[in-house]
């Protein structure tokens, strides 16, 4: 019985403690004489006296659309691309920076705080499959140091005491060798 309440103790300890909610991630940044703290989890900017909500949508390495909106509901988009990047404003939006930085202000501040840097990366990294990567290494691998396995789930299984050439060896071999290199420098370098 009081293993069971144990177990039961437990385990209601163990849910209270996923419960919890997790910190924000809070980056500080000082820009141009001013202290900003960046939440990356609401996506919001504060500069101790307004708060400042962004919207970034990740298109590629190095090409984002960018989306700030002001507390007064003004707003300034940023299309950037590894070409350069086009900017607009709503009607509203203080084009000197005389109530609220400027958008090309808080763009920086992002930058300098890591979240369009680290979401371009993460972008970039999403479109690459880990698990097409692993099926590519595994069937080189295979390729590579079991040659008359590959012949006989290609042809071998037709034929009955059939034995493969030097030459169907040799190209499911070189078969194995150009599926590693191209994993790889595909993985790695691309």
């Amino acid at each position: 019985m009081r293993k069971r309440l144990g177990a039961l103790f437990l385990a209601m300890a163990l849910l209270g403690a996923f419960a919890l909610p997790a910190a924000a991630d809070i980056r500080e940044v000082d820009w141009e004489g001013v202290s900003y703290a960046v939440d990356t989890e609401e996506q919001a900017i504060f500069d101790g006296t307004h708060s400042y909500t962004y919207e970034v949508s990740v298109h590629g390495a190095g090409i984002y659309d960018l989306k700030i909106t002001y507390p007064n509901g003004a707003t300034w988009d940023c299309e950037e691309n590894l070409a350069g990047g086009t900017i607009g404003w709503s009607d509203s939006y203080d084009i000197i920076g005389a109530t609220y930085p400027t958008g090309d202000t808080l763009q920086q501040v992002l930058d300098e705080a890591r979240v369009l840097s680290s979401v371009a990366d993460v972008g970039w990294r999403s479109e690459k499959s880990v698990l097409l990567f692993l099926v590519l290494l595994i069937l080189g691998l295979f390729s590579l140091f079991y040659p008359y396995g590959v012949w006989y789930l290609e042809r071998g299984w037709y034929y009955k005491d059939a034995e493969p050439s030097e030459a169907a060896l040799i190209f499911n071999r070189v078969v194995g060798i150009l599926l590693l290199a191209g994993a790889l420098i595909w993985f790695i370098f691309l």
